[in-house]
């Protein structure tokens, strides 16, 4: 097996004043520099450096960053701003000057290829995607350029693992993995952002997310994307991100809130859905549709056992099973709940003293989860009134005689 690839070294202190002397000759040049205190920043200074040693790209350029801040008219004075705009401002003052916006390329190397090799053996239904990938990686490794991954829908029934699996993906690749729930989230506002005018304004999930990153290729998992709805009733909400999946116009995304051109063509995006109902034509367009096919048994068994592997290793003790068939009580359960139940498993077994499950532990965990709560049922009771209704009391029903029916005969 190679070696990992020797760690980029820490940038010396020479550097850091080397950095300030050159800050400050520029100065004079660039009105953005001089608009910058004296006391130069870690997050910008190290920028300044990596820029120059380390191949990648700004997730934003400062001096778009400080032309917005000017364009609000902010003269360093909050109370000339409105609530809405304070909060986009200061999120503003605190990318251009504390966060580490340079972003250094996702170049593969031999080790993300055996990695990837790896992965499309322990999870053998997703060979399909992982051969994209690697694909990817290889003309990375190949041209020594930065890795370009095509937005990929994976198309299969819940339970199959595809959490797991860009999970396991964005650690083979060695970049940061953003999850974003379809399910739970308000809207589509909650990814592409709010304006600042909105109650709830603040920036989207893709942003964050390329801020944040390690890399200028963040993995983006959008779990069940055909679940996401959008605040205006586009019938359509997925295609507020064409413009992201298009590398000519990612590179000039912009948030909502943030209105600053951010650099998100390098960014891995990666789609799970139930079925394609809801999705446009336009947005299938931009994406590969991979079909994820269920397990079968014994690819099952072997996903169990590494996660029972996973699950020794956080707690950090030599957890074992007394044999494969145990793990079979917990076929019922679709894979997220089946981790569960060896999480409960494991617990048990290790209060009780062993270090080994039985068949009995997986079994009572397997129960627990599939038990369903329920409630005894109250009786029914009719609605009392406790006035009457408009002109008529329904307290007290009155019985109506014949004699109290006006003769329709005088009419």
């Amino acid at each position: 097996m190679p070696e990992d690839p020797a760690p980029v070294p820490a940038i010396p202190a020479t550097l850091h004043a080397a950095a300030r002397v050159a800050w400050s000759v520029r100065q004079e040049d660039d009105p953005f520099e001089a608009a910058i205190p004296a006391t130069l920043p870690d997050a910008v200074e190290e920028d300044r450096i990596a820029e120059r040693t380390i191949p990648g790209t700004m997730a934003i350029e400062r001096m778009a960053i400080h032309r917005a801040i000017q364009a609000t008219g902010f003269d360093g004075n909050f109370d000339t701003l409105s609530s809405n705009e304070e909060q986009r401002v200061r999120l503003l003052l605190h990318y251009r000057d504390r966060v580490r916006l340079h972003k250094p390329h996702l170049i593969a190397s031999e080790i993300t290829a055996g990695r990837l090799d790896t992965l499309a053996q322990a999870q053998p239904n997703f060979a399909g995607v992982t051969a994209l990938v690697h694909d990817a990686a290889q003309l990375s490794l190949a041209t020594q350029t930065p890795m370009r991954v095509t937005p990929l829908l994976l198309l299969g029934p819940p339970g199959v693992g595809k959490t797991r699996f860009a999970r396991a993906l964005a650690q083979a690749l060695d970049t940061t993995l953003d999850t974003i729930d379809g399910a739970t989230i308000p809207d589509m506002g909650s990814i592409v952002g709010y304006p600042p005018v909105w109650r709830a304004a603040g920036p989207g999930y893709a942003a964050k997310a390329l801020v944040q990153a390690t890399s200028s290729a963040p993995l983006i998992l959008c779990d069940e994307i055909e679940k996401v709805v959008d605040h205006d009733r586009n019938p359509h909400p997925a295609n507020k991100l064409l413009g992201l999946l298009e590398r000519h116009t990612a590179r000039v995304y912009q948030d909502e809130f943030i209105r600053v051109p951010m650099n998100a063509a390098h960014a891995i995006w990666i789609f799970t859905a139930n079925s394609t109902t809801g999705l446009s034509a336009p947005f299938l367009d931009r994406v590969v549709t991979v079909a994820i096919p269920r397990l079968s048994r014994a690819a099952r068994d072997a996903v169990l056992e590494a996660m029972l592997a996973e699950v020794a290793g956080e707690i950090g003790l030599p957890v074992t099973i007394e044999n494969r068939t145990a793990l079979h009580a917990t076929r019922p359960l679709g894979l997220r709940r089946a981790r569960l139940a060896i999480e409960l498993a494991v617990a048990h077994a290790v209060a009780d003293g062993r270090r080994v499950l039985s068949r009995d532990d997986l079994v009572a965990a397997a129960l627990r989860l599939r038990a369903r709560a329920t409630s005894p049922r109250m009786p029914a009771q009719k609605p009392t009134l406790r006035g009457p209704v408009g002109f008529i009391d329904l307290r007290r029903p009155r019985f109506v005689s014949r004699q109290d029916v006006p003769d329709a005969s005088g009419f």
